[in-house]
């Protein structure tokens, strides 16, 4: 089995090409893999507060910058059960 010292030493002796091209793909990995804990999360309701604060805020008209935070999942989420079926993101 590889360990860690040894990855790391094979990353250090790559090609400035390939570094590139290891750093991307690492980077899609990590959001991949963030978009599926978020996405379970919000299926489990982990997240749901998130939403009521949304809702009340849009019913209240009063969006925040926190509003464009909201990961995906969570504004599809708002947007189907809103009453109107709309968000408005500021």
């Amino acid at each position: 089995m590889t360990t860690i010292k040894e990855i790391q030493a094979a990353i250090q002796s790559v090609s400035p090409d390939d570094f590139t091209y290891l750093r991307k793909w690492m980077m899609e990995l990590d959001w991949e893999q963030w978009n599926q804990e978020i996405e379970a999360d919000s299926n489990s309701g982990k997240l749901d507060f998130l939403i009521e604060e949304a809702l009340t805020e849009k019913a209240q008209n009063q969006h925040s910058q926190f509003s464009i935070l909201l990961p995906t999942p969570i504004l599809n989420f708002i947007q189907k059960t809103s009453p109107t079926n709309q968000l408005a993101i500021h």
